[in-house]
């Protein structure tokens, strides 16, 4: 969002407009965009280190950080696999994953909801819709963290190479899985043992039956894999946090969602969820690149620029969002806000995460009789991403048959 002064700005507007150019806002280069020097030329860097892709050295831009007409096929080539139907097939996994999680933590009294349930749930379930062991949890969760951190904008350049090396492992992972999942259905035909998502993945590698280029190349595919691991994880599991940090804030909210999702109607769920999306963005912004020189909002741009676009900021439009920083369950367009992007890039995963956070929120809120913070729970220090670190609760399992309103409360 650019900040000229004016009272009159229209920065949902302006975020909205350079979403919908995409030949003048590219998508490309994501993964350098936040550590680029002064005076490097994004695009040319940025094609240099794209030749790294087809050894597995980096990930390839696809999907998020790839433009159309590209991007349009690709999304095309797997998005029936996000599609509503898919994710309502996959309900009751995940509430069953949401349920196993919570029969750990409630004998003990306490979690660390960041940790036990937020890290847990989304990288579990995005793993099981790419056909990946749960037993590899722990090393693509570490590999995720470190992409995540790479765009921080904080980083030293110590840190920074750690970062690459974490990111880097997760790539050939990504790799190793996709080849070995071609192997298993070299025509993507959902063999036993691969999953629709990635028999999709493997199609879009295949000459189209007229002949066609392929949607994909194998590299992109694998940093489809990649894509996938990283966001549907993290967003997930930072809009999870965001929304019992909400809770623990403000309890009388708490037990009138509480009453609703006993009701069986789940409108003020929802709404709350859509207000949790648009006041704590999981992703606060994203970078574009300027193709050519243009004017944005009065500001001369010229090739080569960067422009940080602040999600956080569109939704919180007062133009658009009157109160923006109330939580307003009677908001006539609580949807509309722009934490999954606008345009060819909304997100493809976007109904995966009202599903998850709307199943644990649930789960949570029904299968404990309260619960209360019992410590710090720090941000992540980035200009990327809004995440707890942790969430300390301590937990009160509720009776069967208990219809009391629970006890949501800080410390």
């Amino acid at each position: 969002c650019l900040e000229s002064g004016k009272k009159e700005d229209a920065c949902y507007a302006d975020l909205q407009a350079v979403c919908m150019d995409t030949e003048t806002y590219s998508s490309k280069y994501q993964g350098i965009a936040a550590t680029i020097r002064q005076g490097q030329d994004i695009e040319k860097l940025g094609l240099r280190i794209a030749k790294l892709a087809d050894w597995g050295l980096t990930p390839a831009d696809v999907l998020a950080v790839d433009d159309p007409p590209g991007h349009m096929a690709q999304r095309k080539a797997i998005g029936r696999g996000f599609a509503a139907q898919a994710i309502k097939d996959g309900e009751p996994m995940v509430a069953a994953l949401a349920r196993e999680i919570l029969a750990e933590c409630l004998p003990r009294g306490q979690m660390d909801f960041v940790h036990d349930m937020g890290w847990r749930l989304p990288m579990l379930v995005i793993m099981r819709v790419l056909g990946l062991p749960d037993s590899d949890f722990d090393r693509v969760k570490d590999g995720a963290l470190h992409a995540i951190s790479l765009q921080t904008g904080i980083a030293n350049p110590a840190q920074v190479g750690a970062h690459q090396a974490g990111a880097i492992r997760l790539v050939r992972y990504s790799w190793a899985q996709f080849l070995a999942a071609q192997k298993r259905d070299p025509q993507g035909q959902g063999m036993e043992g691969v999953s629709p998502v990635m028999a999709m993945l493997i199609r879009a590698t295949l000459p189209a039956a007229d002949g066609a280029a392929p949607a994909m190349s194998e590299a992109q595919a694998a940093s489809a894999i990649f894509q996938l691991l990283v966001a549907g994880s993290d967003s997930s599991a930072t809009s999870m946090g965001s929304a019992i940090k909400m809770l623990l804030d403000h309890p009388d909210l708490a037990d009138e969602i509480r009453l609703d999702v006993q009701s069986g109607t789940g409108e003020k769920l929802d709404a709350f969820i859509e207000e949790v999306f648009r006041l704590e963005a999981a992703f606060q912004g994203h970078f574009r690149w300027v193709t050519q020189d243009t004017v944005l909002h009065g500001v001369a741009l010229p090739r080569g620029s960067r422009v940080f676009l602040i999600w956080a900021a569109g939704n919180r439009d007062e133009s658009v969002f009157p109160q923006p920083d109330a939580i307003d369950l009677q908001r006539a367009n609580g949807r509309k806000h722009l934490t999954f992007g606008w345009g060819a890039h909304a997100c493809i995963g976007r109904e995966l995460a009202r599903s998850e956070i709307r199943i644990v929120l649930r789960e949570m809120l029904t299968r404990t009789q309260g619960w209360r913070q019992v410590g710090a729970a720090p941000y992540m220090a980035s200009m990327f991403s809004r995440s707890l670190e942790h969430l300390p609760l301590a937990l009160a399992t509720r009776a069967v048959g208990d219809t009391s309103s629970p006890t949501v409360t800080k410390a």
